[in-house]
């Protein structure tokens, strides 16, 4: 393997880590569960001497990263029975449409209309 290509294995090896760190942050369980993890997936694949797959291998890696500091979230337990949820900076968070308590049967079939033109599919009827 080229010396290069031992760069980018190493640095895709730590900046997992890092997110790993990142994302279960006080969370001992989680941190060592998912260090043992990827540890066993990179060990897995030590032999592997196929350029194009240890590229593909670094891309997999790579994505998982940005996985892991962007869709996932922790939540903690408060002390009066709640949970507390632990967002990132690198958290992808989406806009919630709210939620309308008084919908009209009209409005109800015109959104419902709209997301059928959309190209979305309507939900099967209950038997």
């Amino acid at each position: 393997m080229s010396l290069n290509l031992r760069r980018k294995v190493l640095t895709a090896f730590k900046d997992i880590h890092r997110a790993r760190l990142q994302v279960f942050k006080g969370d001992e369980r989680a941190l060592t569960h998912v260090q043992n993890e990827i540890n066993d997936r990179y060990r897995s694949h030590m032999e592997e001497k196929d350029t194009m797959k240890i590229n593909e291998l670094i891309f997999f890696s790579n994505e998982c990263m940005e996985m892991l500091k962007k869709h996932v979230i922790q939540f903690e337990s408060t002390p009066d029975d709640t949970y507390r949820a632990n967002i990132t900076p690198d958290t992808h968070l989406m806009d919630n449409t709210e939620f309308k308590e008084n919908v009209s049967r009209k409005e109800l079939m015109s959104a419902n209309f709209a997301g059928r033109a959309d190209g979305k599919k309507s939900p099967k009827p209950r038997s």
